[in-house]
């Protein structure tokens, strides 16, 4: 297959979803597939998504950010990385940054893509970057927190990143939470 052909080398490409929440895992599975993924395996926890990674040999992982208990989106695309450094990561979280889930969280894998939810107004979009993904897996890529938006001025200390989390969390009834200079 000649390399200018980007549409053959990402139509039926094998992917793999890992979304803790039923729901959305069932109808993004679906919603992707029309849009001409092979979806290999639609999983919820970190332990399924490495096994079918095993199993399926993805191109692509598209990954939820928080797994609920245990391990971390970003965990999981670590391991997935490890066993193939090409592989495709995509994810698709409501967090604006991934340490707002947790300060402590490892940086993510070179040539991730990092959508949120809540700015996604269609699965077109999603699949646009599930095609880059598998294109340019290891490319460098401006990350939406560091280049615009309210996150872009965030101070880079893990007791920082702590208390933005906590604040976005519960507000300003946050005990840990702090002036901002701003009333919120």
């Amino acid at each position: 297959m000649p390399d200018y052909c980007h549409y053959c080398r990402v139509k039926n490409a094998r992917l793999i979803l890992v979304e803790d929440d039923p729901f959305t895992r069932a109808t993004l599975g679906d919603a992707l597939a029309q849009h001409g993924f092979d979806i290999r395996a639609r999983v919820g926890t970190a332990f399924d998504a490495i096994e079918a990674q095993r199993i399926h040999d993805p191109q692509v992982a598209l990954l939820d950010l928080d797994l609920g208990v245990g391990a971390s989106g970003v965990d999981v695309a670590i391991a997935l990385r490890e066993r193939n450094p090409k592989i495709g990561i995509v994810f698709l979280t409501t967090y604006k940054a991934p340490r707002l889930i947790n300060s402590n969280l490892p940086n993510l894998p070179q040539g991730s893509i990092f959508l949120n939810k809540l700015e996604i107004n269609s699965t077109a979009k999603i699949a646009t970057q599930i095609s880059l993904a598998i294109l340019k897996p290891l490319a460098k890529r401006a990350l939406p927190w560091v280049r615009s938006g309210p996150l872009s001025t965030m101070p880079a200390s893990n007791r920082d990143y702590e208390r933005y989390r906590c604040w976005f969390k519960y507000c300003r009834d946050c005990p840990h939470s702090w002036s901002l200079g701003t009333s919120y």
